[in-house]
């Protein structure tokens, strides 16, 4: 087990560096940290929602940076990034700030590295 807080650079490339090295690479980044604010928009601090953007958008960000060089390099790899089950459903009524996954998923394209893949899953 390796400690990993997605919401700080060192933290994930710490991580990233240490199972390269203990596995000879990375094959498969599965982004799944997350958590989800429900409630009308005016209950919500700032403070709680840059913590959630910070974990379910900067954090995948933040992993993504991390380990596509390294797929590159390998000529291969595969990222898969999870939403929760609100953003499959993309509901918008709740009031609250849609879960900033739903961002990323709407702004993601395939990797262009030919060699590494992406793919978004709803469980």
């Amino acid at each position: 087990m390796l400690p990993l807080d997605v919401r700080s650079d060192d933290s994930v490339q710490a991580c990233v560096e240490a199972v390269s090295h203990r596995g000879g690479g990375l094959d498969v980044l599965i982004n799944n940290a997350g958590f989800e604010l429900a409630g009308a928009l005016e209950e919500l601090s700032s403070e709680e929602a840059r913590a959630q953007f910070e974990t379910n958008f900067f954090g995948v960000v933040r992993m993504v940076n991390a380990v596509l060089p390294l797929m590159r390099r390998q000529k291969h790899g595969h990222i898969i990034n999870v939403a929760r089950y609100p953003v499959c459903r993309r509901f918008r009524s709740w009031g609250s700030i849609p879960p900033a996954s739903s961002l990323w998923k709407d702004t993601q394209k395939p990797y262009d590295t030919k060699s590494s893949r992406s793919t978004f899953t709803c469980p």
